[in-house]
């Protein structure tokens, strides 16, 4: 089982273009100056640049990833570099942050476990931005797709040195790294002398990864970019229908009837019961399924990394993906005092199609470790649904 939220993630990248939005503006790499004696933040005359949206890639936290860097004027902009001294609080009882100072109240420094939810549960590739005619590399990075489709996208900007020195560059003298701050709560900055101040490191071609900066190959003093998060957001609760690409045009739910989240089993219905629910997917629909998209067994982690499931991401034709994890399947009463018996739970998952097999038998999708393939059960036991929408 293929694990991503570990530290020292591996990812291997694949490589692909975007265009950028028009009037990319010239790098600004003069470094943001702090304000002296900070001790609130007033978010009534902060605000991020008209271009910045808060991308909603589907997380399981509800989190929101600004679009672009603080300092920059475009997703492929490498904005401002910020020193250790400029982070830290001027003493102890200042309580600031500088994704706030720069851009509103609202807007904050990321936690390490915020970026760990979004390393593991997004795709990610190594692209170039180009110009508009295509002919000129402006930026690369790594864009990263999330469980709904939505894309973000990180700069490889290097780090700035205390004499202003871009370091980050291959014999090419291309850029190949980058390094974002992280922050698990305000006061971490005042002792970054420990394992407590954390930064969220990009190296190419290999790895994405959260560590503490005092295990980086980097200097302790140097400035890194800062990308902030909407702070205090809900998850949404409703489900979203992915378009995976395939050629019926049918869209996946991005979770099981009766889940909360992507990682939730959700409940189980008897196969009288899945008739009722609209959306239930035919046998040729998961055949389909099977058949044109990519099956990766991995573990996926969420509650900020306390809690894990194992399951199926399946990525589409087009790179978008849904998660199937295994919720097994339940047997009504099948105890002498009438309880239920859940098999399998966290092992295999049972997903109904609304496809008979004969009188007292229908056909599922049956996954567990090593494969996925429609399997045939009985109509009385309870089984997971993962609905569909068709085209119109």
């Amino acid at each position: 089982m293929r694990k991503l939220f570990i530290l020292g993630l591996l990812i291997l990248f694949g490589t692909s273009c975007v265009q950028p939005p028009k009037n990319v503006q010239t790098v600004d790499t003069n470094y943001a100056s702090t304000p002296e004696n900070v001790q609130a933040v007033d978010s009534n005359y902060a605000q991020p640049p008209e271009y910045v949206q808060a991308l909603d890639l589907g997380l399981p936290s509800g989190t929101l990833w600004a679009s672009g860097n603080v300092g920059a004027q475009s997703p492929a902009d490498f904005g401002d570099y910020f020193m250790l001294s400029e982070i830290k609080p001027q003493n102890e009882s200042a309580e600031y942050d500088m994704a706030a100072v720069n851009w509103g109240g609202e807007w904050k420094t990321p936690t390490p476990q915020q970026m760990k939810e979004l390393i593991n549960m997004c795709l990610w590739d190594v692209i170039s931005i180009t110009n508009d005619d295509g002919d000129s590399v402006i930026a690369k990075g790594i864009m990263g797709t999330g469980p709904n489709g939505n894309s973000i996208f990180f700069p490889l900007a290097g780090y700035k040195t205390i004499k202003g020195e871009i370091y980050g560059r291959n014999v090419d003298e291309d850029l190949i790294r980058g390094s974002y701050w992280l922050s698990e709560m305000l006061s971490d900055f005042t002792n970054c002398d420990s394992t407590n101040c954390e930064a969220f490191e990009m190296r190419i071609p290999g790895n994405i990864f959260v560590s503490p900066i005092v295990n980086s190959d980097i200097p302790l003093e140097v400035g890194r970019s800062l990308r902030p998060v909407l702070a205090e957001v809900q998850p949404s609760e409703n489900i979203q229908f992915i378009d995976l690409g395939l050629p019926s045009g049918t869209k996946w739910a991005n979770m099981n009837v009766g889940a909360k989240k992507l990682t939730d089993y959700g409940d189980y219905y008897t196969w009288p019961e899945a008739l009722e629910v609209e959306g239930l997917p035919t046998a040729e629909h998961f055949q389909e399924l099977i058949d044109q998209c990519t099956w990766q067994e991995e573990t996926l982690f969420y509650d900020q990394g306390e809690s894990f499931v194992n399951g199926y991401r399946v990525i589409g034709p087009n790179g978008n993906w849904i998660f199937l994890p295994p919720p097994g399947n339940l047997i009504k009463h099948a105890f002498a005092d009438g309880g239920d018996l859940v098999q399998a739970v966290g092992e295999a998952g049972h997903y109904w199609s609304s496809t008979p097999q004969n009188d007292q038998e229908s056909l599922y999708l049956h996954i567990r470790p090593g494969g996925s393939y429609l399997d045939e059960g009985g109509t009385g036991n309870s089984r997971s649904i993962r609905q569909i929408l068709e085209p119109n």
